[in-house]
Protein backbone atom coordinates (compact mmCIF):
# COMPACT_ATOMS: atom_id res chain seq x y z
CA UNK A 1 0.00 0.00 0.00
CA UNK A 2 1.01 3.60 0.40
CA UNK A 3 2.87 3.29 3.02
CA UNK A 4 5.24 0.49 1.94
CA UNK A 5 6.01 2.28 -1.31
CA UNK A 6 6.32 5.93 -0.77
CA UNK A 7 9.97 5.41 0.69
CA UNK A 8 11.23 4.50 -2.45
CA UNK A 9 13.12 5.21 -5.50
CA UNK A 10 14.32 8.84 -5.54
CA UNK A 11 16.70 9.22 -8.07
CA UNK A 12 20.35 10.04 -6.65
CA UNK A 13 21.03 13.66 -6.05
CA UNK A 14 24.33 13.98 -7.77
CA UNK A 15 22.35 13.16 -11.04
CA UNK A 16 20.45 15.74 -11.11
CA UNK A 17 22.23 17.93 -13.34
CA UNK A 18 22.42 15.29 -16.42
CA UNK A 19 18.66 15.27 -16.26
CA UNK A 20 18.24 19.09 -16.34
CA UNK A 21 20.60 19.15 -18.72
CA UNK A 22 19.30 16.24 -20.74
CA UNK A 23 15.73 18.36 -21.01
CA UNK A 24 17.17 22.21 -21.58
CA UNK A 25 20.30 21.22 -23.59
CA UNK A 26 18.93 23.82 -26.73
CA UNK A 27 22.45 23.23 -28.54
CA UNK A 28 21.72 19.53 -29.41
CA UNK A 29 20.89 18.84 -33.29
CA UNK A 30 17.32 18.01 -33.65
CA UNK A 31 18.28 15.75 -36.58
CA UNK A 32 21.00 13.09 -34.89
CA UNK A 33 19.75 13.24 -31.16
CA UNK A 34 21.92 9.85 -30.51
CA UNK A 35 24.80 11.86 -30.20
CA UNK A 36 23.51 13.12 -26.64
CA UNK A 37 22.42 9.15 -25.44
CA UNK A 38 24.80 8.70 -22.76
CA UNK A 39 23.14 11.91 -20.75
CA UNK A 40 21.09 9.65 -18.58
CA UNK A 41 23.19 6.47 -17.68
CA UNK A 42 21.98 3.49 -15.67
CA UNK A 43 22.23 4.30 -11.88
CA UNK A 44 22.00 2.57 -8.45
CA UNK A 45 18.88 4.16 -7.00
CA UNK A 46 19.21 4.48 -3.42
CA UNK A 47 16.15 4.09 -1.37
CA UNK A 48 14.28 7.12 -0.13
CA UNK A 49 14.25 8.19 3.99
CA UNK A 50 11.51 10.55 3.89
CA UNK A 51 7.79 11.23 2.04
CA UNK A 52 8.83 14.64 0.67
CA UNK A 53 9.25 13.20 -2.81
CA UNK A 54 6.15 11.13 -3.17
CA UNK A 55 3.92 14.21 -1.52
CA UNK A 56 4.89 17.07 -3.94
CA UNK A 57 2.90 17.97 -6.55
CA UNK A 58 3.88 18.18 -10.34
CA UNK A 59 7.37 16.54 -9.13
CA UNK A 60 10.67 17.50 -11.88
CA UNK A 61 12.29 14.49 -13.65
CA UNK A 62 14.23 11.90 -11.66
CA UNK A 63 11.90 12.16 -8.78
CA UNK A 64 8.45 9.94 -9.73
CA UNK A 65 7.55 7.23 -7.15
CA UNK A 66 5.70 4.44 -7.50
CA UNK A 67 2.53 4.50 -5.48
CA UNK A 68 -1.05 3.14 -4.52
CA UNK A 69 -3.16 5.87 -3.29
CA UNK A 70 -5.31 5.61 0.35
CA UNK A 71 -6.59 8.45 1.51
CA UNK A 72 -7.34 6.83 4.95
CA UNK A 73 -3.58 6.94 6.22
CA UNK A 74 -2.78 9.51 4.06
CA UNK A 75 -5.78 12.09 3.81
CA UNK A 76 -7.53 14.55 6.26
CA UNK A 77 -11.04 14.72 6.91
CA UNK A 78 -13.28 17.79 5.09
CA UNK A 79 -10.29 17.79 2.83
CA UNK A 80 -10.33 17.00 -0.86
CA UNK A 81 -8.23 14.60 -2.23
CA UNK A 82 -4.60 16.36 -3.13
CA UNK A 83 -2.60 16.91 -6.46
CA UNK A 84 -0.56 13.99 -5.10
CA UNK A 85 -3.07 11.81 -5.61
CA UNK A 86 -3.67 12.66 -9.17
CA UNK A 87 -2.08 10.24 -11.70
CA UNK A 88 1.17 11.83 -12.87
CA UNK A 89 -0.24 12.07 -16.28
CA UNK A 90 -3.40 14.25 -15.41
CA UNK A 91 -0.74 16.22 -12.92
CA UNK A 92 1.63 17.02 -15.95
CA UNK A 93 -1.54 17.62 -18.07
CA UNK A 94 -2.77 21.11 -15.26
CA UNK A 95 0.61 21.92 -15.55
CA UNK A 96 0.64 22.64 -19.34
CA UNK A 97 -2.70 23.82 -19.29
CA UNK A 98 -3.41 25.70 -16.10
CA UNK A 99 -2.39 29.07 -18.02
CA UNK A 100 -5.80 29.02 -20.22
CA UNK A 101 -8.13 29.08 -17.20
CA UNK A 102 -6.48 30.27 -13.88
CA UNK A 103 -6.29 34.31 -13.09
CA UNK A 104 -4.63 36.10 -9.94
CA UNK A 105 -8.00 35.87 -8.52
CA UNK A 106 -9.15 32.19 -9.04
CA UNK A 107 -6.19 30.18 -8.23
CA UNK A 108 -7.60 28.34 -5.10
CA UNK A 109 -10.66 28.07 -6.65
CA UNK A 110 -10.34 24.93 -9.64
CA UNK A 111 -10.01 21.29 -8.63
CA UNK A 112 -10.24 17.87 -10.68
CA UNK A 113 -13.06 15.10 -10.24
CA UNK A 114 -14.09 12.32 -11.63
CA UNK A 115 -16.99 9.62 -10.83
CA UNK A 116 -16.58 6.73 -8.03
CA UNK A 117 -17.75 3.29 -9.48
CA UNK A 118 -19.97 4.50 -11.98
CA UNK A 119 -21.96 1.45 -13.62
CA UNK A 120 -24.56 3.30 -15.34
CA UNK A 121 -24.62 4.55 -19.06
CA UNK A 122 -25.83 7.98 -18.05
CA UNK A 123 -23.77 10.94 -19.06
CA UNK A 124 -20.43 11.45 -17.20
CA UNK A 125 -20.48 15.35 -17.47
CA UNK A 126 -24.05 15.73 -16.91
CA UNK A 127 -23.90 13.79 -13.66
CA UNK A 128 -20.90 16.20 -12.61
CA UNK A 129 -23.02 19.12 -13.64
CA UNK A 130 -26.25 17.89 -11.56
CA UNK A 131 -24.76 16.98 -8.79
CA UNK A 132 -22.00 20.02 -7.88
CA UNK A 133 -24.54 22.71 -9.82
CA UNK A 134 -24.91 24.58 -6.01
CA UNK A 135 -21.11 24.89 -5.76
CA UNK A 136 -19.39 25.09 -9.70
CA UNK A 137 -19.64 27.75 -12.14
CA UNK A 138 -17.64 25.53 -14.96
CA UNK A 139 -16.92 22.16 -15.76
CA UNK A 140 -14.88 20.73 -18.66
CA UNK A 141 -14.26 16.82 -19.88
CA UNK A 142 -10.52 16.42 -19.52
CA UNK A 143 -9.60 15.09 -22.80
CA UNK A 144 -6.73 12.31 -23.04
CA UNK A 145 -5.28 11.51 -19.90
CA UNK A 146 -7.53 10.10 -17.21
CA UNK A 147 -9.02 8.11 -20.14
CA UNK A 148 -12.01 10.92 -20.58
CA UNK A 149 -13.32 9.88 -17.01
CA UNK A 150 -12.21 13.04 -15.08
CA UNK A 151 -13.63 17.01 -15.52
CA UNK A 152 -11.84 20.41 -14.82
CA UNK A 153 -14.34 22.21 -12.22
CA UNK A 154 -13.95 25.93 -11.29
CA UNK A 155 -15.91 26.50 -7.24
CA UNK A 156 -18.09 29.88 -7.45
CA UNK A 157 -16.27 31.03 -4.48
CA UNK A 158 -14.16 30.60 -1.13
CA UNK A 159 -16.99 30.55 0.38
CA UNK A 160 -18.85 27.46 -1.95
CA UNK A 161 -15.32 25.67 -1.90
CA UNK A 162 -15.11 25.75 1.75
CA UNK A 163 -18.95 24.81 2.53
CA UNK A 164 -18.69 21.73 0.25
CA UNK A 165 -15.71 20.58 1.89
CA UNK A 166 -17.97 20.70 5.47
CA UNK A 167 -20.74 19.41 4.29
CA UNK A 168 -21.56 15.99 5.75
CA UNK A 169 -21.86 14.19 2.66
CA UNK A 170 -18.20 14.65 2.13
CA UNK A 171 -15.07 12.89 3.43
CA UNK A 172 -11.32 13.02 2.45
CA UNK A 173 -12.75 14.28 -1.35
CA UNK A 174 -15.36 11.78 -1.66
CA UNK A 175 -19.12 13.38 -1.81
CA UNK A 176 -22.05 11.61 -1.65
CA UNK A 177 -25.23 12.78 -3.28
CA UNK A 178 -28.68 10.47 -3.77
CA UNK A 179 -30.01 12.98 -6.66
CA UNK A 180 -33.48 11.45 -6.58
CA UNK A 181 -32.37 7.65 -6.55
CA UNK A 182 -31.98 4.94 -4.17
CA UNK A 183 -28.28 4.39 -5.04
CA UNK A 184 -26.09 7.31 -4.57
CA UNK A 185 -23.89 9.42 -7.22
CA UNK A 186 -20.61 9.70 -5.86
CA UNK A 187 -17.68 11.90 -6.98
CA UNK A 188 -13.92 12.28 -6.19
CA UNK A 189 -12.71 15.78 -6.11
CA UNK A 190 -9.07 16.55 -6.02
CA UNK A 191 -7.34 19.94 -5.23
CA UNK A 192 -5.47 21.49 -7.35
CA UNK A 193 -1.94 23.46 -6.19
CA UNK A 194 -1.35 26.31 -7.79
CA UNK A 195 1.41 26.85 -10.33
CA UNK A 196 4.39 29.15 -9.09
CA UNK A 197 6.93 30.28 -10.63
CA UNK A 198 8.92 27.97 -8.08
CA UNK A 199 6.97 24.96 -9.05
CA UNK A 200 9.47 22.12 -10.16
CA UNK A 201 8.83 21.34 -14.07
CA UNK A 202 7.66 17.99 -15.00
CA UNK A 203 9.34 16.78 -18.49
CA UNK A 204 9.02 12.64 -17.22
CA UNK A 205 6.35 10.08 -16.46
CA UNK A 206 5.95 6.89 -15.50
CA UNK A 207 5.07 4.26 -17.87
CA UNK A 208 5.09 0.51 -18.53
CA UNK A 209 6.37 -0.65 -21.44
CA UNK A 210 5.11 -4.18 -23.21
CA UNK A 211 6.79 -6.02 -25.79
CA UNK A 212 9.97 -5.68 -24.58
CA UNK A 213 12.59 -8.20 -26.17
CA UNK A 214 13.49 -11.26 -23.87
CA UNK A 215 17.23 -11.39 -23.68
CA UNK A 216 18.23 -9.50 -20.45
CA UNK A 217 14.89 -9.48 -18.78
CA UNK A 218 15.84 -9.89 -15.17
CA UNK A 219 18.81 -7.17 -15.57
CA UNK A 220 18.57 -3.34 -15.16
CA UNK A 221 17.96 -2.01 -19.18
CA UNK A 222 17.42 1.46 -19.09
CA UNK A 223 20.21 2.50 -21.03
CA UNK A 224 19.76 -0.54 -23.84
CA UNK A 225 15.93 0.65 -23.29
CA UNK A 226 16.80 3.84 -24.39
CA UNK A 227 19.18 3.55 -27.19
CA UNK A 228 17.04 0.55 -29.04
CA UNK A 229 13.82 3.75 -28.89
CA UNK A 230 16.33 6.08 -30.29
CA UNK A 231 17.99 4.84 -32.77
CA UNK A 232 14.89 4.48 -34.55
CA UNK A 233 15.06 7.32 -36.69
CA UNK A 234 11.12 8.31 -37.10
CA UNK A 235 10.72 7.98 -32.99
CA UNK A 236 13.38 11.27 -33.01
CA UNK A 237 10.45 13.61 -33.26
CA UNK A 238 9.14 12.55 -29.78
CA UNK A 239 12.78 13.99 -28.47
CA UNK A 240 13.45 10.96 -25.71
CA UNK A 241 16.07 12.45 -23.76
CA UNK A 242 16.62 9.01 -21.38
CA UNK A 243 14.94 6.26 -19.66
CA UNK A 244 15.42 5.39 -15.91
CA UNK A 245 14.48 2.59 -13.94
CA UNK A 246 13.27 2.36 -10.50
CA UNK A 247 15.60 -0.18 -8.92
CA UNK A 248 18.22 -2.57 -9.48
CA UNK A 249 15.41 -5.48 -9.96
CA UNK A 250 12.76 -5.31 -12.86
CA UNK A 251 9.99 -3.66 -11.47
CA UNK A 252 6.16 -4.94 -12.97
CA UNK A 253 3.30 -3.67 -12.98
CA UNK A 254 -0.65 -4.93 -12.37
CA UNK A 255 -1.28 -6.11 -16.16
CA UNK A 256 2.47 -7.49 -16.77
CA UNK A 257 4.39 -4.40 -18.28
CA UNK A 258 7.40 -3.32 -16.82
CA UNK A 259 8.30 -0.26 -15.34
CA UNK A 260 10.39 2.80 -16.33
CA UNK A 261 10.49 6.42 -15.73
CA UNK A 262 10.52 8.19 -19.20
CA UNK A 263 12.22 11.61 -20.02
CA UNK A 264 11.54 14.00 -22.52
CA UNK A 265 12.29 17.57 -23.69
CA UNK A 266 9.45 20.01 -22.15
CA UNK A 267 8.39 20.72 -25.82
CA UNK A 268 7.18 17.53 -26.36
CA UNK A 269 5.05 17.08 -23.08
CA UNK A 270 1.96 17.33 -25.31
CA UNK A 271 2.80 14.43 -27.90
CA UNK A 272 3.82 11.93 -25.64
CA UNK A 273 0.23 12.97 -23.35
CA UNK A 274 -1.37 12.15 -26.90
CA UNK A 275 0.76 9.42 -27.73
CA UNK A 276 -0.24 7.53 -24.31
CA UNK A 277 -3.86 8.12 -24.43
CA UNK A 278 -4.54 6.28 -27.63
CA UNK A 279 -5.39 2.51 -26.79
CA UNK A 280 -3.16 -0.17 -28.91
CA UNK A 281 -0.30 2.48 -29.92
CA UNK A 282 3.00 1.00 -30.89
CA UNK A 283 6.05 2.62 -31.81
CA UNK A 284 9.04 0.98 -33.12
CA UNK A 285 12.55 -0.53 -31.46
CA UNK A 286 15.60 -2.60 -32.18
CA UNK A 287 15.88 -5.61 -30.72
CA UNK A 288 18.91 -6.81 -28.60
CA UNK A 289 20.56 -10.25 -27.72
CA UNK A 290 21.86 -11.31 -24.50
CA UNK A 291 24.94 -9.37 -24.47
CA UNK A 292 22.88 -6.31 -25.18
CA UNK A 293 23.87 -6.05 -28.94
CA UNK A 294 21.61 -4.80 -31.22
CA UNK A 295 20.18 -6.68 -33.61
CA UNK A 296 18.40 -5.85 -37.24
CA UNK A 297 15.12 -7.04 -35.57
CA UNK A 298 12.29 -4.66 -34.96
CA UNK A 299 9.77 -4.63 -32.28
CA UNK A 300 6.44 -3.33 -31.95
CA UNK A 301 6.46 -1.67 -28.26
CA UNK A 302 3.60 -0.46 -26.59
CA UNK A 303 4.35 1.98 -24.08
CA UNK A 304 1.02 3.08 -21.52
CA UNK A 305 0.82 4.98 -18.53
CA UNK A 306 0.83 3.25 -14.77
CA UNK A 307 -2.32 1.31 -14.03
CA UNK A 308 -5.10 2.99 -12.13
CA UNK A 309 -8.00 1.74 -10.20
CA UNK A 310 -11.00 1.01 -12.10
CA UNK A 311 -13.17 2.50 -9.46
CA UNK A 312 -11.79 5.73 -8.35
CA UNK A 313 -9.05 6.12 -11.02
CA UNK A 314 -6.11 6.76 -8.93
CA UNK A 315 -2.91 5.47 -8.89
CA UNK A 316 -2.83 1.35 -8.48
CA UNK A 317 -0.27 0.19 -9.87
CA UNK A 318 0.32 -3.17 -8.08
CA UNK A 319 -3.45 -3.49 -8.09
CA UNK A 320 -4.22 -3.17 -4.36
CA UNK A 321 -7.67 -1.18 -5.59
CA UNK A 322 -8.76 -3.83 -7.09
CA UNK A 323 -10.54 -6.14 -4.27
CA UNK A 324 -11.15 -2.62 -1.65
CA UNK A 325 -11.01 0.28 -3.37
CA UNK A 326 -10.34 3.15 0.00
CA UNK A 327 -12.74 5.94 -1.72
CA UNK A 328 -15.22 3.26 -2.03
CA UNK A 329 -14.89 2.24 1.46
CA UNK A 330 -15.20 6.07 2.50
CA UNK A 331 -18.17 6.33 0.14
CA UNK A 332 -19.79 3.47 1.72
CA UNK A 333 -18.88 5.00 4.81
CA UNK A 334 -20.75 8.57 4.49
CA UNK A 335 -23.73 6.84 2.47
CA UNK A 336 -25.02 4.56 6.08
CA UNK A 337 -23.88 7.61 8.23
CA UNK A 338 -26.61 9.51 6.38
CA UNK A 339 -28.82 7.18 6.36
CA UNK A 340 -32.47 8.08 4.90
CA UNK A 341 -31.57 11.98 6.23
CA UNK A 342 -30.91 12.89 2.39
CA UNK A 343 -34.42 11.63 0.84
CA UNK A 344 -34.25 11.95 -2.68
CA UNK A 345 -36.77 15.07 -2.57
CA UNK A 346 -34.76 16.87 -0.60
CA UNK A 347 -33.02 19.78 -2.52
CA UNK A 348 -29.50 20.48 -2.49
CA UNK A 349 -28.11 23.10 -0.08
CA UNK A 350 -27.70 26.67 -2.37
CA UNK A 351 -24.92 28.68 -0.95
CA UNK A 352 -25.12 32.36 -0.70
CA UNK A 353 -22.13 33.14 -2.64
CA UNK A 354 -20.90 36.53 -3.91
CA UNK A 355 -19.96 35.11 -7.04
CA UNK A 356 -22.56 34.16 -10.05
CA UNK A 357 -25.53 31.40 -9.36
CA UNK A 358 -26.31 30.30 -12.89
CA UNK A 359 -26.32 27.17 -13.99
CA UNK A 360 -23.28 25.28 -15.44
CA UNK A 361 -23.09 25.87 -19.17
CA UNK A 362 -22.52 22.63 -20.96
CA UNK A 363 -19.19 22.61 -22.64
CA UNK A 364 -19.54 19.10 -23.55
CA UNK A 365 -20.68 16.99 -26.64
CA UNK A 366 -24.08 15.34 -26.56
CA UNK A 367 -24.58 12.00 -26.29
CA UNK A 368 -28.16 11.19 -26.14
CA UNK A 369 -30.03 9.49 -28.49
CA UNK A 370 -31.95 11.97 -30.85
CA UNK A 371 -31.42 12.64 -34.25
CA UNK A 372 -27.95 14.13 -35.18
CA UNK A 373 -27.92 18.28 -35.41
CA UNK A 374 -27.77 18.97 -38.97
CA UNK A 375 -26.17 22.67 -37.90
CA UNK A 376 -23.76 23.69 -35.45
CA UNK A 377 -23.81 27.42 -35.50
CA UNK A 378 -23.75 28.42 -39.22
CA UNK A 379 -22.10 25.28 -40.45
CA UNK A 380 -23.76 22.24 -41.99
CA UNK A 381 -22.49 18.90 -40.40
CA UNK A 382 -21.21 16.90 -43.09
CA UNK A 383 -18.73 14.64 -43.62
Amino acid sequence: MNSDNKGKNKRPADNEPDSEKSSDDKGSDDNDPIEDATILKSTTVLPQTTLEVSTMAYPPPGSLTLFTVNPLLNSAPFEFASTSDLPYELQLWWQLYHHRHVTVKDTDLWAMVTLISQQTKSNLYELVKKVLNHSINYVELIIGPGASKFFLIRFKGTRAKELLQKDNRHDRGVFVSFLGSHKPTSLLIFDLEPIAPTTPTMSSLLVTMHGLPFPLHTHQICDTVWGSIAAVTKNHPLKLTGVRELSKKPIFAHGGGRVFEIHFEQAMAVKWLKLLSRPNKYIDMFGWDSKGAETDERYNLQIRFIPTCSQCGTSSYDGAHLLACPFVKIRDLISKALGRDLGPRQKPLLFDDTETTTPVASTSTSTSTNKPVRKIGNFTVRD
